[in-house]
């Protein structure tokens, strides 16, 4: 059991992650990216915070009463860069909790409508994508990414068995893109750990006969009059002998 400040239950990891995966990692009032990337010197910032509609504490800004853990709950969690956080819980009269929930609806919705619109505006089919032969080759594509681009098998194209084989593998990729960032502030050894996990499952896959090619990409996207730049994983799964398929395996080092 996690707790908090005050004896009171903290934020759960995966309440965590699904606020901020739903928020973009953009701020919901600026939209700014929250996540600066490393440079030369220096690792990834996580320049955004987690703020509470209504204060945790008595005092706290819009406080109120709400039952069990619920002021830790996804409902009343919103993301902010710093500067808004400041500023919304400074000025409480410009943003009572009623006009944080509107804020919070709306940036959301923005933010699913424009992965759709990217994702919409993709032909996987038209594209080449390159094969990819190890876990650390998969992490390159999801780590990272704003947007999941994932093609698997389709049943009856696909026996069962693969089908499932493929949507476990998505799904994995897809978890460790949405955690990637708390991955590379653990440190090297938490890189690695997810590399091998990525390999393990994508050796599963070659063992039955299927194929895996991905490619990661910075999409721009106009959306409400906003435009924005995406960073979008695409991976997709194909059996193999399917005809689309084209693969120039790694050079031969010993060659």
């Amino acid at each position: 059991m996690n707790v908090g400040d005050h004896g009171t239950m903290a934020i759960s990891d995966k309440t965590r992650r699904i606020l901020w995966a739903r928020s973009g990692n953009r701020c919901a009032l600026c939209r700014r990216r929250l996540v600066e990337d490393r440079t030369e010197l220096s690792s990834e910032s996580v320049v955004g915070e987690e703020a509470h509609i209504v204060a945790r504490s008595p005092g706290g800004p819009r406080y109120e009463p709400l039952p069990g853990n619920g002021k830790d709950e996804l409902d009343n969690l919103l993301l902010l860069c710093r500067v808004h956080h400041k500023q919304v819980d400074d000025q409480i009269e410009e943003f009572p909790g009623g006009k944080l929930r509107e804020i919070k609806g709306a940036h959301e919705r923005w933010v699913a409508d424009t992965l759709d619109a990217a994702l919409e505006a993709s032909d996987p089919e038209a594209t080449p994508i390159p094969a990819l032969h190890s876990g650390a080759d998969v992490w390159s594509v999801v780590a990272g990414a704003e947007a999941y681009d994932f093609h698997g098998l389709e049943e009856p194209d696909a026996p069962k068995n693969l089908v499932d084989a493929s949507d476990g593998f998505l799904q994995e990729a897809h978890d460790w893109g949405e955690v990637s960032d708390d991955v590379k502030l653990q440190g090297f050894g938490s890189i690695r750990e997810a590399k091998r996990s990525l390999s393990t499952r994508l050796d599963e896959l070659c063992a039955l006969g299927l194929r895996v090619f991905g490619a990661q990409n910075t999409r721009a996207v106009t959306h409400s009059g906003v435009k924005v730049q995406l960073c979008v994983a695409t991976l997709a799964i194909a059996q193999e002998g399917d005809p689309r398929i084209h693969i120039e395996e790694p050079p031969n080092e010993a060659s």
